[in-house]
């Protein structure tokens, strides 16, 4: 009996000591219906953190376009609400293909492309709480056509 929980203690250790090897603490995909993305139309992602135990977070948008997207980039309106903290309100630009017309190197896939886009803010000291993120496309197009599904991550931040 004693030595069965020895196991199952250690069984328990072992579980919680793996699953702080991964950096990812928040990650969703949203697919757009008909692969349209309204200029009215808000994404929204949160995420409930009990703690974090790490230094800071970092936050990426990952954009899932077909090959028909008519642009090189895609602009985004960004708010990001963490507990205790002024909101984060920014306008990005997701860049895809160079001035030629040639994918970056950070896009992948074939006639569906992928690219995640770290922002260029971490937040330093993360507290417990309720996280929010909303993303609007921040494009002249009313509906921008050829968007399959856009993402919100927040990893840790490590440091090499």
């Amino acid at each position: 009996m004693r030595r069965s929980k020895h196991i199952l203690m250690l069984l328990m250790i072992a579980i919680v000591i793996s699953s702080c090897d991964s950096s990812v603490i928040f990650d969703e995909q949203k697919d757009l219906q008909a692969q349209q993305w309204h200029q009215d139309s808000v994404l929204s992602y949160s995420f409930e953190a009990d703690t974090l135990f790490c230094k800071a977070v970092k936050f990426s948008f990952n954009i899932r376009h077909n090959i028909d997207y008519a642009y090189k980039n895609m602009w985004l309106f960004v708010n990001i609400d963490a507990p205790n903290r002024e909101p984060i309100i920014d306008t990005i630009n997701l860049e895809f293909m160079d001035n030629h017309g040639n994918w970056l190197n950070h896009v992948k896939g074939g006639t569906i492309k992928e690219s995640k886009h770290y922002y260029r803010y971490a937040l330093p000291n993360p507290p417990k709480g309720l996280y929010k993120i909303e993303v609007k496309q921040g494009m002249r197009e009313k509906v921008l056509k050829n968007v399959v599904s856009v993402g919100a991550r927040i990893e840790k931040l490590t440091y090499e």
